[in-house]
């Protein structure tokens, strides 16, 4: 039973990054309607497959054969950590502009 809570309990950060970069690539895909942008928002899909990708790795492996080892994190580190690039790369293109902005009002 603790093992299912704490099994849980460590997908819960990662469903939460695929919440978030789909709420991201939502608020981007009005902007770039807007704006008249790319559709490079189709990106922050990509990103959430990896990170679930990721998350399906790591149930697969501790349901089947116990806890992670040194190797196989590697399996859900790297999904995970590619995904997250690519959400960061995406919302710096569509949001980097708010952090310019500031500079070039007057006040």
């Amino acid at each position: 039973m603790d093992e299912t809570l704490a099994l849980v309990v460590s997908l819960a950060g990662p469903a939460s990054m695929v919440v978030v970069v789909l709420l991201m690539r939502s608020l981007s895909k009005r902007l770039g309607a807007v704006t008249r942008r790319p559709p490079i928002y189709r990106w922050f899909t990509v990103s959430a497959a990896s990170i679930l990708l990721s998350m399906a790795l790591r149930l697969v492996r501790e349901v089947s054969d116990g806890p992670l080892d040194g190797q196989h994190a590697l399996l859900y580190d790297i999904p995970f950590a590619v995904g997250l690039l690519i959400a960061v790369v995406v919302a710096w293109r569509y949001w980097g502009w708010l952090l310019y902005e500031h500079e070039h009002t007057d006040m």
